[in-house]
């Protein structure tokens, strides 16, 4: 989060609807316009005034501007503008305010309108308007499996890695900069670069409005099509590609169309954005923790069946962190809630049960993981869809490769 403008991201820890309201929001008017809360009328004071005559004609005027204000506050609305915004929850928001993102993680409208109750500072009882405005970035940062699988279907999922090497590498950085805190307060000239890279391709966009253009009306066909999220998913995957292109801004060919100019994509940008994708593809599709899928991936579908003791010993037979047949048995049932695993009973004694894996390696749901190894196939694939774009739009001459 340090490369990009700081004016620009929102630190958030457990998040309520008011916090938002009051801290994010601007008073706007029926109109659009900005309200200002210290622009109510202040009441008169009589010893300020030399008459009586004088004092209760600014009473009348007092009276008639109170009005007027409280008639505009009665249409008016918070608005809350996300647009360009990046929101880091580093809690998980309240149940309130998760359900108030939702539509906005899902880009079902790009303005959104909520109602609220809320007491005024008499106690009273009141409607408040809501507006949200835009799509902001997010990113969730949690241990909490419910909040995981709803996020699932709206983002990227992505877990950290948990390795002896990863945790060795975290201390031996957290002991250096404890050592040499001065080479880490001061910025590199490569950060400064990215930074400034970053800041420069924002004022791109939005002064010229500048859109992506993906000359690849084949792309869908490399990806998954079997159940409802894969059509998520592959918005997702959209504006990430675009996101890579623009990043690229000053290496990628220009269109411009019905006056609107768009910054294209190429068949190496298809191909970094796979190459990230296919790293995340099965924890976003699943909504599980890279270390449940590996447990399946490495153990549960080398048989055609298991007991539950014989997973377990196998396990710790090959992890230095031993489990118990417990944690096993919450592996497998996440397991058996995303279709990998079937629970039956056992033939010859009811009492026990048989695990079977039920996905194997060259079905549909695993292709992503190794997308990039079949590169000259996948690159000849979008070179022959770049060819049907570009009988469409014969302006695009630039090589794409």
């Amino acid at each position: 989060m340090k490369y990009f403008p700081q004016e620009d991201i929102w630190f958030l820890g457990g998040l309520s609807p008011k916090a938002l309201i009051h801290e994010h929001g601007i008073v706007m008017n029926k109109y659009g316009e900005r309200i200002s809360l210290e622009d109510k009328p202040i009441k008169p004071k009589k010893r300020d005034f030399q008459s009586e005559e004088e004092y209760e004609e600014a009473l009348k005027r007092y009276k008639e501007e109170l009005e007027a204000w409280k008639e505009e506050l009665r249409d008016s609305y918070y608005l809350i503008d996300l647009r360009n915004k990046i929101l880091v929850f580093l809690e998980c928001p309240e149940s309130e305010t998760y359900r108030m993102l939702l539509p906005i993680l899902s880009h079902d409208s790009e303005r959104i309108e909520y109602r609220f109750t809320d007491k005024t500072a008499k106690g009273q009882l009141r409607t408040t308007r809501v507006v949200i405005k835009g799509f902001p970035a997010t990113i969730f940062v949690t241990v909490d499996r419910k909040h995981i699988e709803e996020l699932a279907t709206r983002s990227f999922t992505a877990t950290p890695e948990t390795s002896k090497e990863k945790i060795e590498e975290v201390n031996k950085l957290i002991n250096l900069k404890a050592s040499y805190p001065w080479q880490y307060e001061t910025e590199t000239e490569e950060f400064r670069i990215i930074k400034e890279l970053i800041k420069r391709i924002k004022s791109i966009a939005q002064n010229e409005k500048l859109d992506v253009l993906i000359p690849f009306p084949d792309l869908y066909e490399l990806f998954p099509k079997e159940i409802v999220r894969d059509m998520r998913d592959f918005q997702h995957f959209i504006q990430f590609l675009k996101a890579i292109t623009l990043l690229h801004i000053y290496q990628r060919p220009f269109i411009k169309l019905n006056e609107k100019r768009y910054l294209i994509s190429t068949i190496g940008d298809v191909r970094k954005a796979l190459e990230i994708y296919s790293e995340i593809f099965e924890t976003t599709r699943t909504g599980t923790e890279s270390e449940t899928l590996r447990f399946y991936h490495e153990i549960v579908k080398t048989k055609d069946r298991w007991y539950l003791k014989e997973l377990t010993h196998e396990y710790n037979k090959t992890h230095k962190k031993k489990l118990s047949s417990e944690s096993i048995r919450r592996k497998l049932n996440r397991l058996i809630e995303i279709g990998y695993v079937d629970i039956q009973k056992d033939e010859e004694d009811k009492r026990l049960n048989v695990y079977v894996p039920l996905v194997k390696e060259n079905e549909e749901l695993s292709k992503n993981r190794k997308i990039s190894e079949n590169w000259i196939n996948l690159k000849s694939k979008l070179e022959g869809s770049f060819k049907k774009f570009s009988k469409e739009i014969p302006q695009v001459t630039p090589p794409l490769l």
